[in-house]
């Protein structure tokens, strides 16, 4: 945690939201009125932000997607042990780690003067500087396949859960309705509007949680 925690930086989450936004906004425009939400918008934007802060690609967002999802499914959703979702898991996880092993390798051999300022390069960067106590290459793998897994599929869940209270509470909707049209009017993330629609997300998220109680994970031996 340590170690990843140091490769962000504070401008990062402003980079994310501006992204997010420009991402959203075309996917809409592309929809002209018809869209899957769950899908084609909170996931695909989720996807797309995650390629670009942590670097990982190329790759087409829509793959990248399936196999972050088939990997929590795997390591979260599978109490019983299915062997389906075993082996599309370990597959999908192959999958991702052949593409970050791609990017460190392709990183470390142009030297520090190839790494830019996404998550990855900035741990290739540190491992480059101090081979010894920076991030060895299996831990930027594990850490980048970690945070993959744990962005993409968990968000796209609470955002899932977030349209399923939507669609029962008539006042939240109507709420956010002019939440919204009142952060188009200001255009401001910080605004009386966009303070309003976090609000009520976040009230959205309480009542119907992206992580319960109890959560089934796969661990070593008798862990």
């Amino acid at each position: 945690k340590r170690i990843v925690m140091s490769a962000y930086r504070p401008g990062d989450v402003a980079r994310m939201e501006e992204q997010a936004l420009i991402f959203a906004q075309a996917l809409l425009d592309a929809g002209k009125g018809e869209i899957d939400v769950a899908q084609d918008l909170i996931r695909r934007v989720l996807t797309e932000n995650a390629i670009r802060l942590f670097g990982i690609g190329p790759v087409d967002p829509d793959d990248l997607a399936n196999w972050v999802m088939a990997c929590s499914n795997m390591l979260f959703a599978d109490p019983f042990g299915d062997a389906k979702a075993r082996d599309m898991g370990m597959a999908a996880s192959g999958r991702i780690n052949a593409l970050i092993d791609y990017r460190v390798n392709t990183l470390i051999r142009g030297g520090i003067a190839a790494c830019g300022d996404t998550l990855l390069e900035r741990l290739v960067k540190a491992h480059l500087n101090d081979p010894i106590k920076g991030p060895s290459r299996p831990e930027i793998r594990a850490m980048m396949l970690g945070l993959l897994v744990g962005s993409v599929p968990t968000t796209t869940l609470g955002g899932g859960r977030i349209l399923e209270e939507l669609s029962k509470r008539p006042q939240a909707r109507a709420d956010m309705v002019t939440a919204a049209k009142a952060y188009l009017m200001d255009g401001s993330a910080h605004g009386k509007g966009a303070r309003r629609m976090e609000a009520i997300l976040q009230e959205l998220l309480r009542l119907n949680p992206t992580i319960g109680p109890v959560m089934f994970r796969w661990s070593p031996g008798e862990a």
